[in-house]
């Protein structure tokens, strides 16, 4: 289990930034709807992080 939770980590980070990378993307696209989505997702991506974070400290 120790060594799948760093993984874990670099796969949200990775994440995080591919939707960074989008949204910069499609703003000089003109989409600024895709800004406010992106930081939305990556709030509740950094929450699911911390969920499992939490539940794996306790197993």
């Amino acid at each position: 289990m120790e060594n799948f939770f760093p993984q874990l980590k670099e796969l949200f980070n990775l994440t995080i930034l591919l939707i960074n990378k989008l949204a910069i993307l499609f703003e000089k696209l003109g989409w600024g709807f895709w800004k406010i989505f992106s930081g939305i997702f990556v709030v509740i991506l950094q929450f699911t992080i911390d969920l499992v974070k939490l539940i794996l400290s306790y197993l």
